[in-house]
């Protein structure tokens, strides 16, 4: 299997842990060059994003592309329809 880690630019995996009435939390993954990986969850509630802290966290550009992909999740997926899992890559900005 290839590694979900880039040369460059950073992959963000949004993994489904659990789904509510009002919500969905996700596992936040992301992958950055050199086999670095950063974690964290994050809750998605009444279209309101609350991101717990990281466990070391990465580049500012990367966790603003993070919450900027929860927002959009957030949006889109407010009737509850939630994805169980989404990946996505960014060069650096």
């Amino acid at each position: 299997m290839a590694s979900l880690h880039p040369e460059h630019g950073a992959r963000i995996v949004l993994s489904r842990e659990a789904v509510g009435d009002e919500g969905a939390t996700y596992r936040v993954t992301v992958y950055a060059p050199g086999a670095v990986r950063h974690e964290t969850r994050a809750r998605i509630e009444r279209g309101q994003v609350a991101i717990e802290p990281w466990d070391r966290p990465p580049q500012a550009w990367i966790a603003t592309f993070g919450g900027r992909l929860l927002d959009g999740l957030a949006k889109k997926h407010a009737g509850g329809d939630w994805p169980r899992k989404l990946t996505r890559w960014r060069q650096e900005r």
